[in-house]
């Protein structure tokens, strides 16, 4: 015995400048918040009015999108979308607890508008882990057990999120082993953002994430080899995904990479210094990427790009490569896709 426990009514390291306050749940105007844009679709929603809910978009008979949260219906059908176009979704996350902008995020990706089509809004507020997954399992078998058609909302978003969910918890163990493997260092999860969906084969594309890496000792090479970790990891684990939850195979840029590498193809570190003369010369069938690749490099990105842009992979062909900032890396495949694509055609009542 050392002596008794002290019992304190007040915090013993308070601050007195700033007063006590009790709050029965945190004020909305810390809460951070993602909005959606889509088809005339303008919605804002607080972290916890989703996060381990089913927020998804289907389109009705006349092809307008509708949105549904757990199945409901939020506000009404929007403007229709021709089926088999590519239609653009705006993502706005901000952080409004934080006194500086830094995390906040606004970025597009693009659904393909179609009936039979679902996109669920995949999104994690720090680490996480299978708890989520194995609940939407779990759900997803108490659904066809009790009769729910497969192709209906309730079936496919589940299913959906399943997939969403073993991406974000496999991710979040990769991170965790990349902070043990570099020790003193500390990655924060800011958000993930983007989406799961079904369009003619499942796939999860989380191009909103954002997260924090900060060392002890303020080594700058040692945060950027964090963050190359964490993104190849990312990008290979949606593939992964993808065919643990749909027995599916899928692609992604670290599968289309290794691809080109393994057909001895070269891979470029190309730059705005390097690209005109020494690497668009030698690309391959990577006319319809021109502008694309320019628009990059013109935005002081670098690239790492195999020589051909018709790597195939099953019923897969397209191009994968990454786009490689300061302070950002993006793992991309065809149609603006940053997340592992189903390479070879699913029906929907297998999803």
């Amino acid at each position: 015995m050392y002596g008794a426990i002290p019992h304190y009514t007040s915090p013993p390291l308070q601050d007195t400048a700033f007063p006590l306050q009790g709050l029965a749940d945190v004020p909305n105007s810390l809460k951070p918040t993602v909005r959606v844009q889509y088809q005339g679709i303008d919605r804002t929603f607080t972290s916890d009015a989703i996060y381990g809910r089913r927020l998804a978009i289907a389109y009705n008979g006349s092809n307008q999108p509708v949105l549904q949260l757990d199945g409901s219906m939020v506000g009404s059908p929007d403007t229709a979308a021709t089926p088999g176009t590519s239609t653009p979704i705006t993502f706005t996350v901000t952080h409004n607890a934080y006194a500086l902008p830094f995390a906040n995020l606004t970025y597009n990706q693009t659904l393909k508008a179609g009936p039979g089509n679902t996109y669920v809004v995949a999104n994690g507020w720090g680490t996480t882990s299978r708890g989520l997954a194995d609940s939407y399992q779990k759900t997803l078998g108490d659904l066809r057990a009790s009769g729910a058609a497969s192709g209906t909302e309730p079936v496919t978003g589940s299913a959906l999120k399943v997939l969403a969910r073993q991406w974000l918890g496999q991710g979040a163990q990769a991170v965790y082993l990349t902070e043990q493997l570099l020790s003193n260092t500390t990655i924060l999860h800011q958000h993930h953002i983007g989406i799961a969906g079904y369009a003619s084969s499942s796939y999860v594309d989380l191009q909103g994430s954002a997260i924090s890496i900060a060392t002890l000792d303020a080594n700058a090479t040692k945060e950027q080899a964090a963050l190359f970790n964490v993104a190849m990891h990312f990008s290979s684990l949606v593939s992964t995904a993808v065919q643990q939850t749909s027995n599916v195979p899928a692609t992604s840029t670290v599968n289309l990479v290794d691809i080109a590498a393994a057909a001895g193809q070269p891979i470029y570190n190309a730059n705005s210094s390097n690209y005109s003369t020494a690497v668009r010369p030698t690309l391959v069938n990577c006319g319809a990427y021109a502008s694309t690749f320019a628009a990059y490099l013109g935005a002081g990105n670098r690239l790492l790009l195999p020589q051909h842009c018709d790597l195939t992979e099953n019923q897969w062909t397209g191009a994968g490569y990454f786009v490689i900032g300061s302070s950002t890396v993006g793992s991309m495949i065809n149609g603006g896709l940053g997340g592992g694509f189903g390479s070879q055609p699913q029906a929907l009542t297998l999803l």
